[in-house]
């Protein structure tokens, strides 16, 4: 599989671009505006290969999937519609065209991002214990996750590549 995402983080303050960021200018043999490299440029390479390897005479006896997902700076929707449709269970290799300081990854941690919700009840500043505060038992909760993490990277020790295999850094959206 070959792996690109269609959408891009903002553009920040628009007066520090050289060109505007939702111009797409070409200078030279650079092409200058938002996602550019994140990941416009990847993606038209990802087409390329995958019509390289059809058209080459070399014998090729899997399948190519070009998985162009949308979303990805967000909640990850198109990945997760990818993965409900079970399209994701026929791959056994990826190929995840995504910038990286230059740099070529040979494997990545993942991700995990998680909702968490906690409810309370709210009281009067003379009268705290007739409500319920919901903050205390979401800390015990992350504590839990930070031993958990401790636990996972004494179990699974270093990668070569990644260093120590801590979990992926966790998202929470707490209300």
């Amino acid at each position: 599989m070959f792996e690109c995402h269609t959408d891009v983080v903002t553009e920040g303050d628009a007066s520090e671009w050289k060109y505007g960021p939702f111009e797409g200018r070409l200078s030279g043999n650079r092409i200058y505006g938002r996602g550019a490299c994140d990941t416009k440029g990847n993606l038209a390479a990802a087409v390329q290969a995958v019509k390289a390897i059809s058209q080459s005479a070399t014998p090729f006896r899997g399948k190519i999937l070009l998985g162009i997902l949308v979303d990805e700076e967000g909640m990850m929707s198109g990945v997760k519609h990818f993965i409900r449709q079970g399209w994701a269970k026929s791959v056994d290799a990826a190929i995840i065209c995504e910038p990286v300081d230059n740099h070529l990854c040979v494997t990545q941690k993942g991700a995990l991002r998680a909702e968490l919700i906690t409810t309370g009840k709210m009281s009067h500043g003379a009268m705290p214990l007739s409500g319920l505060n919901p903050i205390p038992p979401m800390i015990s909760i992350l504590e839990k996750m930070r031993q958990l993490e401790e636990e996972e990277i004494e179990r699974l020790g270093k990668h070569p590549f990644l260093g120590t295999r801590a979990l992926p850094r966790q998202c929470f959206k707490l209300r």
